[in-house]
């Protein structure tokens, strides 16, 4: 699970998992509304993927009122 307290705007959708998906070693996992963000090598990265996300949206959300 995210810890959705260092990063105040993620909400309990992103979650970040560490799972075995058929590679040598464990992975994390970044999704948003169960929807896949990616695998990452460290926890860091999969909340970072998360926090791009974000940023995305609003970076398109502000295009749409520009």
């Amino acid at each position: 699970m995210l810890n959705t307290e260092m990063y105040a705007f993620l909400d309990a959708r992103y979650t970040v998992h560490k799972v075995n998906c058929g590679h040598e070693k464990a992975m994390y996992q970044s999704l948003f509304c169960d929807e896949l963000l990616g695998f990452t090598d460290t926890q860091a990265e999969a909340e970072n993927r998360c926090y791009q996300h974000r940023l995305n949206f609003y970076k398109e959300l502000e295009e749409v009122f520009k």
